[in-house]
């Protein structure tokens, strides 16, 4: 998961019909200039925003918004263009909660069925528990942790 620096909202904008093509383009580039991301950034990266504001169709937009999201990913600025946190937070949180049942699964299978484990359920046990360590290596604060994150749009 990809913790991210800062986050540009745009959800009432980029899919809003009710705003003309050049409407929806000058209120995305006004709200990135407004950012510390642009305050901060270098001066290609301002051309790029030059080029965007100066685009005068959709397919033109979408050519040089590719560029713009280049950055954000290398900057990690979350572009906010679709309302998805809550439901990643969800998302996340079952999977919190999924891994738990599984590992007190394991452990029940081991306690009470030690004679009929098998070598092969033993090395999936095994890489199950290394995929687990990897996504969160710091245990349950780090869980937390990264939930929270995800649920302030900080993380997906």
């Amino acid at each position: 998961m990809a913790i991210w620096l800062e986050r540009i909202d745009l959800l009432d904008v980029f899919h809003n019909e009710d705003l003309t093509f050049e409407q929806k383009r000058d209120a995305i580039v006004a709200r990135i200039k407004v950012s510390a991301w642009y305050r901060h950034s270098s001066f290609e990266f301002h051309l790029v925003i030059s080029s965007l504001s100066n685009t005068t169709t959709p397919e033109d937009f979408d050519v040089v918004w590719d560029a713009v999201y280049d950055y954000a990913d290398v900057d990690r600025v979350w572009i906010a263009i679709f309302a998805s946190a809550p439901a990643t937070a969800q998302k996340w949180a079952e999977a919190l909660r999924q891994r738990d049942e599984a590992v007190a699964l394991l452990v029940d299978v081991e306690k009470y069925n030690h004679d009929f484990i098998s070598p092969g359920w033993m090395a999936r046990r095994n890489v199950f528990l290394a995929t687990l360590e990897r996504r969160a290596p710091y245990g349950v604060a780090t869980d937390a942790a990264v939930a929270q994150a995800v649920a302030e749009g900080r993380m997906i």
